[in-house]
């Protein structure tokens, strides 16, 4: 029994591990694309990190991004659908051309 439940540990461990190593090669990907200006490759990168698990870097870079590419707040909310802020652990807000 106490093999089993060793065995299992490990298992989720290396998944975890899998899962962690994937989002943070998006997020490095995404920098090295943003810093040669290549904003809607970074965009992806940046979108493909949140798709698999929420994280407060990808999603403030990825702010970053609609910046550089000079994105209206419309533009912004049509391209980040509320089926995925929805997803994420975090509260989200709504972007109105007031704030913006």
């Amino acid at each position: 029994m106490k093999t089993i439940n060793k065995i299992s540990a490990i298992i989720l461990f290396v998944s975890l591990c899998a899962t962690l190593n994937a989002q943070t090669k998006d997020i490095r990907q995404g920098n090295r694309n943003f810093r040669k200006g290549n904003y809607s490759e970074a965009e992806k990168d940046y979108k493909n990190s949140l798709d698999k698990k929420y994280n407060d870097k990808a999603q403030f870079n990825l702010g970053d991004v609609y910046y550089q590419q000079k994105k209206k707040p419309q533009e912004v909310s049509k391209a980040w659908p509320t089926e995925t802020c929805r997803k994420t652990s975090k509260p989200t807000h709504t972007i109105t051309s007031e704030t913006a």
